[in-house]
């Protein structure tokens, strides 16, 4: 029970691999080995960090994107109305 709440999917890789390290399948490694094991786990943390980071960027430029064509598309028709009237 107590592993399947350090592993939840709100846990990082950090949390999951610390309580490995601290009660799991890692230890019995090294100190070395498991501060290289930590080490790579915050680097997967920062890779997925920067990865969502990027993602809210795309969305926010696309819902830019998505507003001034509207806006365009706004003033075409007001503008091919003037043009009829």
């Amino acid at each position: 029970m107590e592993r399947r709440i350090a592993l939840t999917a709100r846990a990082t890789h950090e949390d999951r691999v610390l309580w490995e390290v601290e009660r799991g399948r890692y230890r019995d490694l090294d100190d070395a080995a498991k501060r290289r094991i930590v080490g790579l786990a915050r680097v997967l943390d920062a890779q997925a960090g920067i990865r969502a980071e990027i993602g809210k960027e795309s969305e926010a430029r696309e819902e830019s994107a998505r507003k001034h064509k509207d806006a365009v598309e706004s003033i075409g028709s007001a503008l091919l109305d003037m043009g009829s009237a």
